[in-house]
């Protein structure tokens, strides 16, 4: 992890160092090239260039276009004043989904902001501490470039020149000997998703490897009057509830998977008036589906995120009829209403679609 972590600063050192913020790093980003092994950066069409933002009437700088991706984009750079630490933070994020494996949709502390992920995985501690000041929610307190970053790295590679010099000859005989595949110089995508690492114990390489996502085509579902967007699968069937009553607003179904699928696995969206805390919302939902599901269960609450939003999340399990479900509930709230999506599935059928909710929960907006 530590190389792969100084791979990638390496290069995004060169890239502040021309005063450029990359502002979309994610893992379908870095490309591993297939010549040499050296990792590259693609697809700069975010980019900036510090020099290029933008004075205000109060003499602060912003840029006028957020881009970046969800889970990947800090708090700063959300709200269209990226910085060089910015990138930093995205690598950090990369950092903690290669070692736990867990998509960036992390838990945080409801009183700072910081993302929760120790508990998610095994690191050393010096390690952990570098990738912590990395995501600091302040962006103040992050490293300030890819530099400093690298510089802290290497802190825990006190040989690492010695290393490279000792294994640069076996390396060399191995790229050789290798039929290409590729043309030289041509990159290889990582793939996104869940992460597999395979540590030699005599070898100091690390392989991560992510799992593309669905790539089934996705179409966008708007509803002005609630201001809200959300992307789904094209084979799922919408169907428009809007029930003033219950506050459900859209519902997308499953396609059925053969002529036994009795009960189709469904996504619903509801908008609800309410004046509270988000902790005080929760509680009324866990009291809500205590009171209205039969056998309701919690099985886990967290702290989550929605729309760029602090956020909770429950997962519950009930009875309708015959059919044993489980649910996962998101929600988050803005102004005077509170924003939930909910996915309900039969229990031994909760896993088939669920990287697909997480896909559309990703893409969810508040106007």
């Amino acid at each position: 992890m530590i190389r792969l972590l100084k791979d990638i600063l390496e290069v995004l050192a060169f890239v502040h160092q021309k005063g450029v913020i990359h502002r979309d790093l994610k893992p379908s980003n870095i490309m591993r090239r297939e010549s040499d092994g050296k990792i590259v950066l693609i697809d700069f069409g975010a980019v900036k260039q510090v020099a290029t933002q933008i004075a205000n009437a109060q003499g602060q700088t912003r840029f006028t276009i957020v881009i970046g991706t969800h889970g990947y984009m800090p708090s700063e750079q959300a709200n269209g004043h990226p910085t060089l630490s910015s990138d930093i933070y995205a690598v950090g994020v990369i950092c903690i989904q290669a070692l736990t494996g867990i998509n960036p949709a992390f838990p945080t502390d409801p009183r700072t902001g910081e993302i929760i992920w120790r508990n998610q995985t095994q690191v050393s501690p010096k390690l952990a501490d570098i990738i912590d000041k990395m995501i600091c929610y302040d962006y103040r307190q992050r490293y300030q470039s890819a530099d400093e970053a690298l510089q802290a790295l290497k802190t825990l590679l006190p040989d690492i020149s010695v290393s490279n010099q000792t294994q640069k000859q076996p390396d060399t005989k191995v790229l050789t000997t290798k039929p290409p595949t590729q043309p030289p110089g041509s990159p290889k995508k990582l793939l996104i998703g869940s992460v597999i690492a395979a540590v030699l114990a005599t070898s100091i390489v690390v392989i991560y490897i992510f799992k593309s996502s669905n790539s089934e085509n996705l179409l966008q579902y708007e509803n002005a009057n609630f201001g809200i967007k959300i992307k789904y699968p094209q084979s799922w069937e919408r169907q428009d509830v809007n029930n003033a009553i219950t506050g459900e607003v859209v519902t997308f179904l499953s396609p059925k998977q053969s002529d036994a699928d009795k009960f189709q696995e469904k996504v619903t969206i509801s908008v609800e008036d309410f004046s509270g805390t988000l902790q005080e919302f929760n509680d009324s939902i866990i009291k809500e589906n205590n009171n209205n599901i039969s056998k309701a269960k919690n099985i886990q609450s967290n702290d989550s995120s929605l729309a760029n939003k602090q956020g909770k999340e429950l997962v519950f399990t009930g009875k309708n009829g015959e059919n044993s479900l489980q649910n996962m509930q998101i929600f988050t709230l803005k102004g005077d209403k509170a924003y939930v999506i909910t996915y309900t599935a039969e229990i031994d059928n909760y896993d088939d679609f669920i990287q697909t909710v997480e896909t559309m929960i990703k893409s969810f907006e508040i106007q």
